[in-house]
Parts: structure tokens; sequence; C-alpha cells
């Protein structure tokens, strides 16, 4: 119904407003990448947007510095020349057990973002804003089977975007994100 499909696009949303403020949210992370099986989602994509939990600052030299002598370290960045922001593991986690019913120890492959184990966070070096998004058009949902097959309007070729959802006990979560084209 309109009604559910509203409620799916509620729970989905990218973005939160807070004034004059846009913010992504955690759920946006899901909608970056296309994926048959949440567990390999691109994980570099998935972070890329996600709410940080603060970012390096000049009272932050010591994990600037740890992070910095990363192998692979880009661009010799340091705290103020671009936005470094840090992405808590128990931040992760928190958004991939509400949303997907795993944690990042499920994950096929977390590289491809620094990564500080003293510090359990991520860090990305998005400026920019430009989160996942996923519209739900409509749906079907299979209760006896516990699962539903959301889907967006279709595009100009046909094709449209799919969101698989299982259900485990109470909760719905998402199983993968796929383009039909």
């Amino acid at each position: 119904t309109q009604e559910e499909v509203a409620a799916v696009n509620e729970a989905f949303s990218s973005t939160r407003q807070e004034g004059n403020t846009v913010w992504s949210t955690p759920v946006s992370g899901f909608f970056t990448s296309y994926y048959d099986d949440v567990t390999r989602l691109d994980f570099a994509a998935f972070l890329q947007y996600f709410p940080d939990d603060g970012t390096l600052s000049a009272g932050d030299e010591a994990e600037a510095a740890a992070l910095a002598a990363l192998p692979g370290y880009p661009w010799g960045i340091s705290p103020g020349s671009v936005p470094i922001h840090r992405i808590t593991r128990a931040s992760v986690d928190a958004a991939l057990e509400r949303y997907a019913g795993i944690t990042s120890a499920n994950l096929a492959d977390t590289s491809g973002v620094p990564y500080l184990e003293d510090y359990d966070a991520w860090y990305t070096f998005t400026s920019d804003f430009g989160p996942g998004m996923f519209v739900c058009a409509g749906g079907q949902v299979d209760e006896a089977a516990g699962t539903a097959l959301l889907w967006t309007d279709e595009g100009e070729d046909g094709s449209r975007i799919e969101l698989a959802l299982g259900k485990d006990g109470e909760n719905w979560h998402i199983r993968s994100h796929r383009n039909t084209a």
C-alpha cells in the first residue's frame, strides 16, 4: 500500500535535517554499492558518507601521526587540510546490526579504508556530500517465507533497483541491493 511504501521510505531515509544542515544517515551506506549478499557490500563505499564520530583536529596529533604512518596513506594529508572523519567500529557495527543483522566481523572485506587498531576506527577523507539512496516505489512481502522484495521506479532502460529483506525474529534486515540492468 502507499502507507507501507511511505513507511519503507521513512525507515530507509538517507538524510536527516537539523535546522539548515542536512546529514547522511547510517543506512545510506547500504545504497552506495550493489551486492547479492550484504556481507559482500563495498566497504569503502559504505563508509564514504557514513556519519562520523568526529573529525580529527589539531588536538589529535598522536592519532593523526598513527594514521599517516599507515602504508598507502593518501596525499600526506594532515588535520585541517581536508576533513579526516573518524568512524568507530562501534558505530559501524551498530548500523550493520540494526539494518542487516551482522557486524563488521561478518563482512567479506573491510580493506580499502584506513583503520587504526589502537583507536578501533576507520578513517575517511570525504569532503563532499553524496549518500546512497533507495526510494521505494513498490514491493511484495512473503510473510510465510519471511522475505520482502522492494523496488524503485523503473529507469529509462527498464531497469530498477531492488532491495531484498529477510525477517529475523521481529526484525527485517537487508540481504541484497541489486540493479536489474
